[in-house]
């Protein structure tokens, strides 16, 4: 059995959020430590919306229709392979970070009060205000994206359809180094003053 139409709308919308994150994250490194306030205040824009979309993918409660959860916990998945369970994706999720299950959750907790405090509802008590770890987080983004593109091949290898086709084109184009690039080739552009 294939996925459904809905298990594939939300596999793009995944893909879109990773994408993004991923953009926000290498633009918020790119732009970290330069020029005059605009900067900082771009870097923090930049920053802010890297923690919004990292907890619409990974935060712990599933409650965003975009969690990882909501389609790697479908039976259907599980039917392009064994591998696309939840525990089985979450596993390789953290594994990517290089972090051990205790460093993880510091981290995951440390990004989620991140923008719980300081982005979402800005509690501005402390003047020091840290991001937290965010290449981290861009290494769950592209173990994500790892995973929901190895999601089409299967489906791909299984079916002649042509959504799944566009898809798998798609990912051909937009790779993890062809983002690199992308986002090297619009930070080099930027004239810090």
């Amino acid at each position: 059995m294939m996925l459904s139409e809905t298990q594939r709308e939300l596999r793009w919308q995944m893909e879109i959020v990773a994408y993004t994150g991923i953009h926000a994250i290498k633009y918020f490194n790119g732009v970290t430590g330069n020029g005059n306030e605009f900067w900082k205040f771009t870097q923090n824009c930049y920053g802010e919306r890297a923690c919004h979309l990292w907890c619409q993918l990974f935060n712990s409660y599933y409650k965003d229709p975009t969690h990882y959860k909501n389609l790697f916990g479908e039976k259907e998945l599980e039917n392009l392979g064994s591998s696309f369970n939840y525990s089985n994706v979450k596993k390789r999720i953290i594994k990517s970070t290089g972090l051990n299950e205790k460093e993880y959750m510091v981290f995951r907790e440390s990004l989620i009060n991140f923008r719980n405090k300081y982005s979402a509802h800005r509690e501005f008590e402390n003047d020091n205000i840290l991001f937290p770890n965010l290449d981290i987080a861009l290494l769950m983004f592209y173990e994500l994206r790892d995973i929901i593109f190895e999601t089409v091949k299967s489906e791909l290898n299984k079916c002649d359809d042509t959504d799944v086709k566009d898809f798998h084109n798609y990912y051909k184009y937009n790779s993890k180094n062809d983002i690199v690039r992308k986002c090297k080739n619009d930070i080099s552009q930027i004239r810090f003053f």
